[in-house]
């Protein structure tokens, strides 16, 4: 990699590319950031905005040949789109033709059904959404013809702070009707709710507490729940995440984890080594494909402010490509790099950057599939969750053709990473870790842990178990490159003297639902609901109220709408969000009653009533 400083005009911001799509008499039109935007994604956009149940292949017209002089054209150029390098040539040219001062030119897709499927679309045109990713509209003039001539789009748009966002008593006027959902609370869970969501983040007492003398993690439960209300002290980080994802046994020592750690340290280096020396093209591709997304990725973050070929930024390229090399059916996919990035700034050590992310991927690997039903499941709750609980503001969206949604995509690929400031964005991620339930690991495999017994009789006594969880405590190395920055440092200053959440004290709002009638019992049911990760499309809804009056009062349509959400990325206030979505996600664990068996769900809800 070649050193350069990054310089402010290498964050040059570009206006999200229009795609414009065709499949028969049908035509739709979506938004896309080209800094995440993937094949993957693009193709799983135009299936869900067409309800296209099977194979098609996709061509896009060259944005060299869609110019005014185009409706003169015998035949446009049409070229092939088949795969992620396709994407970026497409892209290229459209970024190249808006330095040129050429406002938002749209890139344009022509869907062909493969011959076994010519009748998909006719069989589902009674259903067609109005709307994919980030807005979807009908265009049924479009003519292939005269693409070149379509006038630009407005890009007059207001880029809203957080000053500008609306109070919690726009949103809930007591002496009005509601504007986001019906209002209606038990005063004893109001109460509690707001009091809980007052707790100080996780530090080390706490993590004692749930600790027995050996250092095995006895009371889980109580750790999830502390950290779903609180958060986790920056310094205890290097330790909770490991078992928010589940990276180690329950009945693993103090001692036998610091020994898990070593070992996988080993077992790493030989992973790394692999893909170091290959010479295939293979690697050449994975290399090509991860360096260019590493070389973009939260540069504005202090850690990743540096030369190109700084260890910071080794340290990503090396993670990702580890994971890349020995996970071939999910191998690299755009976005990994920000779900990456949280890891390599918090760890010293590239390992355990490597067993964090690793173990996350376990879960979100399944959203980087082509076809991935996952996010298709997610989509569908989502909406029937929002019909729900704000029937105002679904009937709105859907009037501005933008009923399906689309525009959460990444939202929901990366548990919202990019929505928030970097710091904020790591407490969001840990309240939605919080409530996942623990998959298996393979972490530590080499070390034959899975199969150790309880080490609750262990021969060591208790005086020195104690010792041992001290020197795991002692042992962990954040980065030394990873200094709290000042607005989060304010944070845990008027926490501690104050006894209160980060930023910002939880509103006072008195607001519950009616009862939820999904109907569908996968929603209904806290571990399904969401694929697994019910707290997630809470937090997707908190967002979109905290929204809902700007939208409304200045009546956006689908494009506005989805480009005002698109321009609030890395500006949203995550303990106002937080905050709704905790209180959304209580009040829905209290209305499912008994359909849920996990225990987590169960005691967050008992800690409430």
């Amino acid at each position: 990699m070649s050193t350069r400083k990054i310089d402010e005009e290498d964050f040059e911001e570009f206006d999200p590319i229009c795609i414009k799509v065709e499949c028969g008499s049908f035509r739709r039109q979506f938004h896309v950031d080209s800094q995440i935007a993937s094949y993957h994604h693009v193709h799983t956009m135009v299936k869900e905005a067409f309800k296209l149940r099977k194979s098609f292949r996709l061509r896009y017209l060259s944005p060299e040949t869609a110019t005014d002089s185009v409706a003169a054209a015998d035949v446009p150029e049409m070229l092939s789109l088949n795969s992620e390098r396709d994407l970026n040539d497409a892209f290229d040219m459209i970024v190249k033709r808006q330095k040129e001062k050429q406002k938002n030119p749209p890139l344009h897709l022509d869907v062909t059904l493969m011959p076994e499927v010519s009748d998909t679309l006719t069989s589902y045109s009674s259903s067609l959404p109005k709307s994919p990713m980030i807005a979807v509209e009908e265009d049924k003039e479009l003519e292939l013809a005269s693409l070149g001539s379509i006038s630009p789009l407005d890009d007059d748009w207001l880029v809203l702070g957080s000053a500008d966002l609306p109070s919690p008593t726009k949103c809930f006027d007591q002496n009005k009707k509601p504007q986001f959902f019906p209002v209606r609370v038990v005063s004893k869970i109001k109460q509690t709710v707001q009091e809980m969501s007052l707790r100080q983040p996780l530090n080390k007492s706490d993590w004692k507490k749930y600790l027995d003398d050996h250092g095995c993690l006895v009371d889980e439960s109580a750790m999830r729940i502390k950290v779903f209300f609180g958060g986790v002290h920056p310094e205890m980080r290097c330790i909770i995440w490991r078992h928010l994802l589940g990276a180690f046994p329950h009945h693993l020592s103090a001692r036998r984890r610091m020994q898990a750690v070593l070992d996988f340290h080993a077992k790493y280096a030989k992973l790394k080594s692999a893909w170091q020396k290959g010479k295939h093209d293979k690697i050449k591709y994975l290399r090509d494909a991860v360096l260019k997304d590493v070389l973009r990725t939260d540069r504005r973050q202090n850690y990743f402010n540096v030369d190109d070929d700084h260890p910071h930024v080794t340290k990503l390229y090396n993670v990702l490509m580890t994971y890349a090399y020995h996970h071939s059916d999910v191998s690299y996919a755009q976005g990994m790099s920000d779900l990456a990035s949280p890891f390599v700034v918090l760890y010293e050590d590239e390992a355990d950057s490597y067993m964090g992310f690793s173990q996350m991927m376990k879960r979100m690997r399944f959203v980087f599939h082509l076809d991935s039903e996952s996010v298709a499941l997610k989509f569908r709750h989502l909406r029937a969750i929002l019909e729900q609980v704000d029937p105002d503001y679904w009937d709105y969206l859907v009037s501005a053709d933008a009923g399906d949604m689309l525009f959460c995509y990444r939202w929901l690929l990366l548990d919202l990473k990019r929505e928030f400031p970097f710091t904020e964005a790591i407490r969001v991620m840990e309240a939605i870790w919080s409530v996942l339930p623990v998959l298996p690991t393979d972490i530590t495999d080499d070390a034959d842990v899975t199969e150790m017994k309880s080490e609750t009789t262990d021969p060591r006594s208790s005086e020195e178990g104690k010792k041992d969880i001290v020197n795991e405590l002692n042992s962990i190395r954040p980065s030394t490159a990873f200094p709290l920055d000042e607005e989060e440092m304010e944070d845990l200053t008027d926490a501690k003297q104050h006894g209160s959440e980060p930023r910002k004290s939880v509103a006072s709002t008195s607001f519950s639902f009616n009862s939820f009638n999904f109907g569908d019992p996968e929603i209904s049911n806290p571990e399904t609901c969401g694929d697994g990760n019910p707290f997630a499309l809470f937090v997707c809804i908190a967002l979109l109220s905290v929204h809902k009056s700007h939208v409304t009062e200045k009546r956006l349509d689908g494009n506005e709408l989805a480009m005002h959400y698109d321009r609030s990325s890395k500006k949203n206030d995550a303990s106002k969000v937080l905050s709704r979505a905790r209180s959304m996600f209580i009040e829905y664990l209290n209305q499912s009653g008994k359909a849920s068996k996990y225990p987590l769900f169960v005691a967050i809800r008992n800690s409430v009533n």
